[in-house]
C-alpha cells in the first residue's frame, strides 16, 4: 500500500444557523495505491474529495458527514492477474 503527496486543507467551524456547526476538510494526493509485487496495481484513489462532518453546537454530538468527490478524482480497480496452468 502506498500513499504520496497528500495534503490536508481544514477550515474554521461553519455556525450553520440552526445550532450545528460544520467542520470542512479536503484532501488532495495519492490518498491509495494497492499493488502486487510484480507491479500490478489493484486500486488507486488519487485527486480531491472533501468531507464535513456536522455537530450539534451546544452538546458537541456528531450528526452526520457528508463526502463530496471532486471532478479531479480517479478510483481505478483492476481484478488481480491470474496465472494460468499450462
Amino acid at each position: 500500500m502506498q500513499s504520496a503527496g497528500l495534503r490536508c486543507t481544514r477550515e474554521d467551524a461553519i455556525d450553520n444557523g440552526d445550532g450545528t456547526i460544520t467542520f470542512t476538510e479536503t484532501h488532495k494526493g495519492l490518498m491509495e495505491k494497492l499493488k502486487l509485487p510484480n507491479g500490478a496495481v489493484l486500486s488507486r484513489d488519487a485527486g480531491l474529495v472533501t468531507f464535513n462532518d456536522t455537530f450539534n453546537a451546544a452538546t458537541g454530538e456528531f450528526l452526520g458527514q457528508t463526502i463530496s468527490p471532486e471532478k479531479d478524482r480517479i478510483r481505478i480497480s483492476t481484478a488481480a492477474p491470474r496465472s494460468s496452468a499450462t
